[in-house]
């Protein structure tokens, strides 16, 4: 995909509002700062009808939601993940749910630029050992927040280096 003069390994980006919309950026920051997790509800609603247009209604199921997995100690703290947070909801409301993405110790992205973003995202992702060639064929990212796209980079190329063939990726914003 062809993004910002970037061309990324994931086919298509599909953000849910700009992050520089006041309203949205300030849901979006209740939602991850501060740890507004009843918002998950709203994400959710909103996910589900990008899914329903895009796959379940277009006559193209067969997607399977593969979250981008957290900061390692972003769970030993025992803090929430807000992006698992959405995706269980989802999982609850009958979305197939493909947990295979693992994420090493890495540095927070917002802290880097963006040279060192897609330095850090290369060497953060992995794919688990017992999924290895297997990742669904067609894949549906969930993020947060779209800034340089390293993050969701380094997540397709994983997927499609392990059998899929479509990776789409929606976050809540972009920046």
């Amino acid at each position: 995909m062809l993004c910002r003069n970037r061309v990324f390994s994931f086919d298509r980006l599909t953000p849910l509002y700009p992050y520089q919309d006041e309203k949205a950026g300030a849901l979006v920051r209740a939602y991850k700062k501060g740890k507004r997790y009843s918002l998950a509800l709203f994400w959710a609603a909103k996910i589900e009808e990008i899914l329903q247009r895009d796959f379940i209604g277009a006559g193209s199921a067969g997607f399977v939601i593969v979250p981008v997995p957290p900061r390692p100690e972003k769970l030993r703290s025992g803090e929430q993940d807000q992006v698992e947070v959405l995706v269980s909801i989802l999982e609850r409301r009958g979305c197939p749910v493909a947990r295979i993405l693992a994420r090493e110790g890495s540095l927070q992205q917002k802290k880097l630029n963006r040279s060192m973003r897609k330095e850090s995202a290369r060497k953060a992702f992995r794919i688990l050992e017992t999924c290895k060639d297997k990742a669904p064929v067609k894949s549906v990212l969930i993020d947060d927040v779209f800034t340089t796209g390293a993050t969701l980079d380094s997540c397709a190329a994983i997927l499609k280096n392990n059998g899929a063939r479509w990776v789409e990726a929606i976050v809540l914003a972009y920046d």
